[in-house]
């Protein structure tokens, strides 16, 4: 969890929007699951089973300040393991005023934050 500070100063709004998102965001989770299965690659489709048995998993939640794109930024997604392949899915999701403002597969989350 990431919550941007100025100065080692943390503002109450990002407080109030850390707990808001807190208490709400497994409301969000089933649209999520739903979009990584519509954003299946090809060969992802073909060992759907497999990812269903996947386990979600919630890597990274970031609190910005003052950014006028979203409030809370999730990277999220699910790992699965084919023969000796290790792959994950990560999905990028922007929140603003406690909804969800725009999803996207990404093939490194790190960079994406």
């Amino acid at each position: 969890m990431y919550v941007e500070a100025e100065n080692g100063n943390i503002e109450t709004e990002q407080v109030m929007i850390l707990n808001d998102f807190m208490e709400k965001y497994q409301h969000f989770i089933p649209e999520i699951r739903q979009f990584i299965n519509l954003n299946l690659k090809p060969f992802e489709k073909l060992i759907k089973p497999i990812i269903d048995k996947a386990a979600f998993t919630i890597d990274v939640i970031d609190i910005p300040k003052n950014n006028s794109r979203y409030d809370v930024v999730m990277i999220c997604g699910k790992t699965y393991r084919f023969l000796f392949w290790k792959k994950e899915i990560a999905i990028r999701v922007e929140f603003q005023n406690g909804s969800i403002q725009s999803m996207k597969r990404t093939d490194n989350p790190a960079l994406e934050n």
